[in-house]
């Protein structure tokens, strides 16, 4: 695919540069734009309809071992040359930081990823994405006449472009285009009520199917309709792929150099240790097949590899920047993280835990809880000592029996849990809803639940 930059904001980026090197040792511009479409229905009508485009500029400076950063959304060369000299003042109050430099490219000086798996042209008509919005709501209420509302239901789309340009030499380049929808079925009879929202993403417009979520929410609502508590005590419990990342991400402050460096990472010392249970293995993998974002480099223009993050229990690497590998003497794995308005930091790609070699039959087979919905996770969780207290909603499989559960709380210590509470993992890879994130079923051993 080929694609044309912008060569008037390239122009102007250019002429920044320019402006920064006459005043700083090095300079970084990076320019982000962002346009979105979404909308949301309720009582068969459409309840909100907005158009956004938004795009900044900004600009990282080095001048002796002091950064500083700036931004601005005028990008009038005037403007441009107020947001270098405000970073200037900004590097000169900051502490030295000898690790942050600019790095020069490792390969080719120009960068672009306009990868198909990224961005797909669409020429769909409003009108339809209009109607699709308000389909939402009816496929869901034609399923049951026990459906009391879809209360939330919503289409969206967005596209981003990023450009960086440094003293270095580097000229990077990547957009992206993605749509996507949600719904969700609320049934009520009586006292009785269940509750499940679905979302879905895609490429393309004709990525989205209504009807399968839409059914998705239905069953999961109707599963959940007549849950209770269950009794306190100790539960096999395995998460649903979009429950289990979202539960893994709460403590994924374990892969970051940025807080590893700060002293804020509870592993920090642990590298090439065991820290889990020696049945998981976890790559974080730019270019994963089944992904639905290709990542060809990173924030600093620096070429992407497979990182290989646990293996088989022990802690292998830390997420990477040029500043953060300086400053812990390891090697640099490109993942720099920056937007225009932000520091360095650093950040992943698409995480893939590794499939076991338990059938899933075989992994179902003795009773378990799943959990299809979390409440409080991120306030319940303690990154640092690892404790986590939340409320989960599921179902308890037994015998062949499915018995819907609500109202109970799971809790325990993440740390504990993934180095001696791992039972067994499944043979199969699964998706996340948005292809960001693939694990297998796995089947956590005797979780604490405080119940009735």
């Amino acid at each position: 695919m080929s694609t044309e930059l912008n060569q008037e904001l390239i122009s102007s980026m250019e002429q920044t540069l320019a402006y920064a090197n006459k005043k700083t040792d090095q300079a970084e511009v990076m320019l982000g734009r962002a346009e979105s479409f979404s909308l949301s229905a309720d009582q068969e009508k459409i309840d909100k309809y907005q158009i956004s485009n938004a795009r900044s500029i900004g600009v990282r400076v080095i001048k002796g071992n002091q950064v500083g950063i700036s931004y601005t959304e005028n990008l009038g060369q005037n403007s441009l040359n107020e947001m270098v000299d405000l970073a200037i003042e900004n590097a000169a109050i900051m502490k030295e930081d000898p690790h942050q430099k600019i790095v020069k490219p490792t390969g080719k000086t120009q960068l672009i990823n306009d990868h198909e798996k990224n961005f797909a042209e669409d020429s769909t008509d409003t009108q339809e994405k209009i109607e699709l919005c308000l389909s939402l709501e009816r496929e869901v209420k034609k399923l049951d006449s026990r459906i009391k509302s879809s209360p939330y239901n919503g289409y969206s789309e967005s596209t981003g472009e990023s450009y960086i340009l440094n003293s270095e030499g580097l000229l990077s380049y990547e957009r992206s285009k993605s749509f996507s929808c949600y719904t969700s079925c609320l049934m009520e009879e009586g006292a009785k009520n269940g509750m499940h929202y679905k979302g879905i993403s895609g490429r393309t417009f004709s990525d989205l199917n209504v009807e399968s979520i839409a059914n998705h929410s239905y069953e999961v609502a109707k599963g959940l309709f007549e849950a209770g508590p269950l009794e306190t005590g100790k539960y096999d419990v395995i998460f649903t792929t979009d429950c289990l990342q979202d539960f893994l991400g709460c403590f994924s402050v374990i892969y970051s150099g940025k807080s590893t460096a700060e002293g804020k990472n509870p592993f920090k010392d642990k590298l090439n240790t065991q820290i889990f249970s020696q049945l998981l293995t976890i790559n974080d993998l730019p270019h994963f097949e089944k992904a639905s974002y290709y990542h060809l480099f990173d924030d600093e223009g620096i070429a992407m590899s497979d990182l290989n993050l646990i293996e088989n229990g022990v802690l292998k690497s830390f997420y990477q920047n040029s500043a953060t590998a300086s400053e812990l003497k390891l090697e640099n794995n490109a993942r720099a993280s920056r937007g225009a308005k932000g520091q360095l930091s650093v950040g992943g790609t698409t995480k893939v835990i590794s499939h076991g070699e338990t059938s899933e039959n075989e992994l179902l087979d003795r009773p378990y809880l799943e959990i299809v919905s979390m409440q409080g996770l991120h306030s319940g969780a303690n990154a640092i000592s690892g404790d986590f207290s939340f409320a989960i909603s599921g179902f308890f499989h037994r015998s062949g029996e499915v018995i819907p559960f609500k109202g109970i709380t799971l809790s325990g210590n993440f740390y504990q849990i993934m180095k001696n509470q791992i039972g067994a993992l499944g043979d199969q890879l699964h998706a996340n809803t948005y292809k960001g994130f693939f694990a297998p079923k796995i089947r956590f051993s005797e979780l604490s639940i405080s119940g009735s």
